[in-house]
Formats: C-alpha cells, sequence, structure tokens
C-alpha cells in the first residue's frame, strides 16, 4: 500500500486494501478494519465496481458478526447477497448464503442456518466449488449437532469427507 502511494483509485489498492481489511478483523481490531472497508466502498462506489465494494461489505459483515453486533451483520450480509446475486457471481451467493448460516448459529437459530447453509450447498455442489462445500458442510454438520439430530450430522461428516478425499485424489493427480 505504501508503494501505491496516494494512487488509491485502482484494482490493486482494493484488492491489498481488502486483505488489510480481513487481517485485521481476523486478529480482532475491529475498529481497524472498519475504517479500512469504509474507505473501500466509498472508492469502490467511485469507480463503479459492485465487485470490490462487496469485498468490503462482507468483510464489514465478519466484522459485526464477530463483534456480536448481529443485526448489524444480517444488514451487511444482506447487503452483499443482492449484489452478488444481481451481477451473477455464484461462488459469492454461496459464501454469502453459507455466512448468514454461520450469523443465524450466532443468533441460534438452527433452523434458519440450516436452510442458508442447503441454500449455499446447493450452488456449490452446480458449481463444482470443493474447498468451499467442505467449509460449509462442516458448519452444517455443527448445526444438526446442536438440533441433537446426530445421524444426519454424521452423514454431513462422511459427505464432507467423501469430498475432502476427492480433492485430494485431484491434486495428487495434477502433481
Amino acid at each position: 500500500l505504501n508503494v501505491l502511494g496516494d494512487d488509491k483509485h485502482n484494482h490493486f489498492f482494493l484488492v491489498l486494501s481488502h486483505t488489510l481489511a480481513n487481517v485485521y478483523g481476523m486478529e480482532g481490531y475491529f475498529k481497524s478494519a472498519l475504517e479500512i472497508d469504509k474507505e473501500g466502498i466509498r472508492i469502490s462506489e467511485e469507480l463503479n465496481s459492485p465487485r470490490n465494494k462487496v469485498t468490503f461489505l462482507d468483510n464489514k459483515a465478519n466484522c459485526f458478526m464477530y463483534s456480536k453486533q448481529l443485526d448489524s451483520a444480517a444488514y451487511y450480509f444482506n447487503e452483499c447477497l443482492k449484489i452478488d446475486i444481481a451481477i451473477g457471481e455464484k461462488k459469492q451467493v454461496a459464501d454469502t448464503y453459507a455466512n448468514l448460516g454461520m450469523l443465524s448459529m450466532f443468533k441460534n437459530d438452527s433452523r434458519a442456518a440450516e436452510q442458508n447453509l442447503l441454500k449455499s450447498i446447493s450452488i456449490l455442489k452446480a458449481i463444482k466449488q470443493k474447498p468451499n462445500l467442505i467449509r460449509t458442510y462442516t458448519a452444517l454438520a455443527d448445526v444438526y449437532k446442536q438440533q441433537g439430530r446426530y445421524d444426519k450430522a454424521y452423514a454431513t461428516q462422511l459427505e464432507k469427507e467423501a469430498i475432502n478425499q476427492q480433492l485430494i485424489s485431484e491434486k495428487k493427480e495434477a502433481a
């Protein structure tokens, strides 16, 4: 970011800013992350770049979710979903449904969590996005455990492991 200096209206600045905001968010420095997100959203709007804007909105929503500001998180995840659907980013739509599923778990609403995670899984299967599918199956298994539906949790875990094995085989084959 220092190398780019004042040249903030370009793709690289936005990508680097988003990465830094993610790091701050994951480290629990939510205020710093949200400041970067605010600037990133502003620049993305000036550049008319919804793809970049949604990355900052997603980070913002995650910061709110992990700082227990759940209503704000829900608002921003739903804003992400609107943009993702409008620009046709299926992987991002699936990721946002997964995030809404996680948010529902934070709210102790396992029914909504299950519905959102199943929507995500359906999309991820259709676009063959195995790494995200594994992560979403993990969350769904947790929902089933939370509901006391251990048979469903076990079946979901088996499905996740099968996909994980496929992914490992594909990587070995490619190597």
